[in-house]
């Protein structure tokens, strides 16, 4: 009764649910070894990077996040 248009407001909680709907079908058909991967390696840091990050936190702040940007 508050709404100036009601057809309006009909229309998009329709859509909402509709959506709402849509994703929680298609999440509970993913598949479940999907959801939870097996752990995987990675290979250590290189001491390049190592020695960048080191110096790095040498910085103050401010410089730091200019080097990075």
């Amino acid at each position: 009764e508050r709404a100036e248009h009601p057809v309006a407001w009909v229309r998009t909680t329709a859509h909402r649910l509709a959506v709402s709907r849509w994703r929680r079908t298609r999440l509970a058909k993913r598949p479940t070894a999907r959801a939870v991967d097996p752990r995987t390696t990675t290979a250590p840091p290189s001491e390049s990077h190592v020695a960048l990050v080191r110096a790095l936190e040498q910085l103050p702040e401010a410089q730091r996040h200019t080097l990075v940007l």
